[in-house]
């Protein structure tokens, strides 16, 4: 995510004055695949208390990080957070709904599968949080 630069160029379309900072943070990835929320958690906090310090917004970029969200606020109740959550689905009804010849393509009847090559307890965890649950078939 930090690579694309996509948060910049989203935030420049907003204002040229905004003081963007980028901290690639896949190690948080690992530990929260892995099941360590906790522990994703208090890494952030470090990372946040160094390369975010004084910094008015923390973008949680990355879509594991919507786990981490709860824990963070916490930790910084006086810094603003956003999460992509609570940003992404809003964004994409607008889209739709300005662009009517992508929306009417849409299939409401479809049904969502998800294909492993190998199937762990903990996917169906994540699956539930990300998804609201869904079947998994095993290639």
């Amino acid at each position: 995510t930090v690579d694309s630069n996509k948060y910049q160029r989203e935030l420049w379309k907003l204002s040229h004055d905004i003081d963007l900072l980028q901290v690639a943070t896949p190690e948080l990835v690992n530990l929260i695949e892995a099941g360590e929320v906790d522990e994703a958690v208090i890494e952030a906090s470090k990372i946040i208390e160094t390369e975010g310090r004084g910094r008015e917004v923390v973008i949680l970029g990355c879509t594991h990080y919507t786990k981490l969200k709860d824990g963070l606020r916490e930790k910084f109740p006086k810094q603003k957070s956003l999460s992509q959550d609570e940003i992404i689905p809003d964004k994409l009804k607008k889209y739709l709904v300005a662009h009517p010849e992508i929306e009417s393509k849409l299939d409401r009847g479809s049904e969502r599968k998800i294909h492993l090559t190998a199937h762990r307890p903990d996917y169906d965890d994540a699956l539930q949080y990300l998804l609201g649950g869904v079947m998994v078939q095993e290639e």
